[in-house]
């Protein structure tokens, strides 16, 4: 059994069910990365694989919550032994940040805990994946990564809720990425149409 943690900007609407399975479940803050997981154990991919797999789907679909700028923690518990292992792959502040950033909210320096360079933690999602994958995976980057990398290349529909995260950051974005895939046309994407992310595909 594996929990990955990534962080999550709040649970959409959904109904609330009890499902048993004697094989291996999936559960994520989304369907289509869940679906990936799924897809990933049908392939012959043990928890591990299909965690990684999951992970890289969310960076996809819900990338403001789960991307690959973040980090998170995996607890993973061997079922023939008991033995429990956790990696923690939580970003950490950059090398230039102070403790005086994060002192007053009216200083010039807190600001500098929010926007800029020195707001962004270093990642660690990306060493936790390949760390997890190495030691206690069985498939390749390459084949882990299918599923995401297929969401990236054609696209998935926009969740409301996706679509008032992009307008809520519309100001950032358009000044700092204005070209990005969040912004088709110059506006936020709208809920409903399909997003595409071929940059993050590459």
């Amino acid at each position: 059994m594996v929990f990955v943690l990534a962080g999550s900007a709040g649970a959409a609407d959904f109904e609330v069910k009890e499902v048993l399975a004697g094989e291996g479940m999936v559960s994520s803050a989304h369907e289509l990365a869940s679906q990936a997981g799924v897809e990933i154990l049908q392939k012959g991919g043990n928890a591990i694989d299909a965690a990684v797999a999951t992970m890289l789907a969310l960076n996809v679909v819900e990338s403001n919550a789960s991307g690959i700028g973040g980090g998170g923690f995996m607890t993973i518990r061997f079922a023939k032994t008991g033995e429990v292992v956790e990696l923690d792959y939580r970003e950490v502040a950059p090398y230039s940040a102070t403790k005086d950033m994060y002192a007053s909210e009216a200083s010039k320096q807190a600001k500098e805990s929010v926007l800029g360079g020195k707001a962004v933690g270093v990642p660690g999602i990306v060493m936790g994946i390949f760390t997890a994958l190495e030691k206690y995976g069985t498939m390749s980057f390459a084949e882990v990564a299918e599923p995401a990398l297929r969401l990236a290349e054609e696209g998935f529909e926009v969740h409301p809720m996706q679509n008032g995260i992009i307008t809520d950051e519309f100001e950032k974005l358009a000044k700092y990425s204005p070209e990005c895939a969040f912004l088709p046309g110059g506006l936020p994407a709208e809920a409903g149409t399909v997003l595409k992310q071929p940059e993050l595909a590459k």
